[in-house]
């Protein structure tokens, strides 16, 4: 196997970052609408690091797809770039 991280860990590492979604992110999405009220100041600021977060999941989904085969992760286990979307959209909007 050429993975570069036991299943195990993976899964971890994956729980971790959806529980920094569901977390943090909404933290940071209040935050920023408090420091910007204007939806179209905040959408300037937030939508091209939203565009960086999204690509950077989606490598990450396609790099453990490859690394991976099918059946080695448990099913559900890696935050895929729409969950990512969706997440950022619904802290940001």
């Amino acid at each position: 196997m050429s993975a570069f991280a036991l299943p195990g860990r993976v899964a971890e590492l994956m729980t971790r970052l959806r529980g920094s979604l569901a977390t943090v992110l909404p933290e940071v999405g209040g935050a920023l609408r408090r420091l910007l009220p204007d939806p179209e100041a905040r959408a300037s600021l937030a939508d091209p690091i939203a565009a960086n977060i999204q690509d950077t999941f989606a490598q990450l989904q396609q790099l453990l797809e490859r690394e991976f085969p099918e059946g080695t992760l448990e099913p559900g286990v890696v935050v895929t770039a729409k969950e990512a979307a969706e997440a950022l959209h619904k802290a940001l909007g």
